[in-house]
């Protein structure tokens, strides 16, 4: 459970529901989380704490603390072709454990607790 005491602000997707049931393979995260694949695409919404203003990150973009903070920047209006500009990142890589995981850039104390992920895929 991610809190605004949790001493982590990165949600990796090898702890959100979707990969611990297997709903999705290997690939298909990999490729959610890849700039250049358009196989799988994702974003996520989310509200602010100050007024629950809307705020739209694409997973395919990386989070930026300077500029290209999705929670600053992601507006509600922001549309998912307008959110493939840097601005809108929302994806973080954790490299300390060595193992690529990827995820999603949080701050605990300045949203809700209404995060939700939509995820598209080709189907071949």
């Amino acid at each position: 459970m991610l809190n605004a005491f949790s001493p982590s602000k990165d949600l990796y997707h090898r702890t959100l529901i979707f990969w611990e049931n297997d709903i999705f393979d290997n690939d298909s995260l990999e490729n959610l989380f890849d700039n250049t694949n358009t196989d799988v695409i994702g974003f996520c919404r989310i509200t602010l704490q100050n007024g629950s203003f809307n705020r739209i990150g694409n997973l395919k973009q990386i989070y930026i603390p300077t500029g290209g903070d999705w929670l600053v920047n992601g507006s509600g209006a922001t549309t998912y072709n307008s959110s493939l500009n840097f601005n809108h990142g929302c994806s973080v890589e954790n490299e300390i454990a060595g193992n690529n995981d990827k995820g999603i850039y949080i701050s605990p104390a300045a949203v809700n607790d209404d995060l939700t992920i939509f995820i598209g895929m080709k189907n071949n």
